[in-house]
């Protein structure tokens, strides 16, 4: 328990210097913290800690210029694609996971099914290299990938941002069988793991060639 303490710590003093506002409110909670040694304290350090890291890099994720999409559309077999020209973004979804709501309407609103938790679904895009570059609101754990793409509004952004101004490239969105139904921004192609291909045979979306290929599947973990 007092290791986790000493790296929520650390990690509340490299955030707390992008922070200076809450100065005295963070150096008010670790006295207590350190004084009571409480579960609420460690809770409240948890909680803090975290506000500190999303206030500190929430600029650090947006969608790059063409410029910097091709420089990070990187990875292994990824030498194919850049041949080719397509430049990818990979979606993947997530659960923020909660407590069973005592409520039976609202636990049944949170139940993620397939994974069986209860939780806040959300979807965050990476560039190939594994960098994240948006990452959506959140959703009811019975939302599905493809419900929470359409209800977001990345495809308004992606069209927004690109336009039909491409510099010679070609666009995807990349995902698994979650997203083989979406509609992808205008002008933009889909890339579907070998899984998903078989929930849409006979359309006419790239695919990666392999299941395995980390070109996927590398970048999801990362960012899991």
């Amino acid at each position: 328990k007092s290791t986790v303490v000493l790296c929520f710590m650390l990690m509340r003093k490299e955030t707390h210097s992008l922070c200076k506002e809450q100065e005295g409110k963070n150096e008010q909670l670790l006295r207590t913290l350190s004084q009571k040694k409480s579960k609420e304290g460690f809770n409240q350090l948890m909680r803090n800690t975290a506000h500190f890291l999303a206030g500190a890099l929430q600029d650090e994720i947006k969608l790059p210029s063409i410029e910097e999409w091709s420089s990070k559309n990187t990875g292994v077999n990824m030498d194919q694609y850049n041949q080719k020209k397509m430049l990818i973004m990979i979606l993947d979804g997530t659960s923020l996971n909660i407590f069973k709501p005592s409520l039976y309407s609202a636990n049944r609103g949170m139940y993620v099914s397939y994974k069986k938790h209860t939780a806040h679904r959300y979807f965050v895009v990476t560039l190939t290299n594994g960098e994240i570059i948006y990452v959506s609101n959140l959703f009811h754990g019975s939302t599905n990938d493809a419900d929470m793409y359409a209800k977001s509004n990345l495809k308004a952004l992606l069209e927004e941002k690109y336009g039909d101004l491409h510099e010679g490239w070609q666009l995807f969105l990349g995902g698994d069988k979650g997203y083989v139904f979406i509609e992808p921004p205008k002008g933009w192609g889909i890339i579907l793991t070998k899984s998903a291909e078989k929930e849409k045979e006979g359309s006419d979306q790239t695919r990666i060639p392999d299941e395995g290929d980390p070109i996927l599947i590398h970048p999801f973990h990362r960012i899991m």
